[in-house]
């Protein structure tokens, strides 16, 4: 989600991120992106070692992909956000059913 990166964060509820791709530029391999992105989430995430016990910290990774319309909203508080029927409910009940 760095500056190279053709990720873009949409947003962070918790523990759980949002991410897309395809959006500010045009991506015809945006799985493809997506799931590098994933990848590579995942390898960072296990070079962080939990202090108590030592244990490679787990991150579980969830990836849908369809069209969505993106746009800033809010005229005090702007903010960039996702709309997309359910797509975006399919995040939103991700996060909502996780399990520990």
């Amino acid at each position: 989600m760095g500056p190279e990166s053709r990720v873009t964060k949409i947003e962070t509820v918790g523990d759980c991120v949002m991410a897309a791709t395809g959006l500010l530029h045009d991506d015809p391999d945006h799985a493809v992106t997506m799931l590098d992105f994933a990848v590579g989430l995942q390898r960072e995430a296990r070079q962080v070692l939990y202090p108590h016990n030592g244990q490679p910290l787990r991150m579980r990774v969830g990836v849908h992909s369809g069209r969505v319309m993106s746009g800033v909203v809010g005229r005090i508080r702007k903010r960039y956000c996702l709309f997309g029927g359910e797509r975006v409910a399919v995040w939103a009940q991700f996060e909502m059913q996780q399990q520990l």
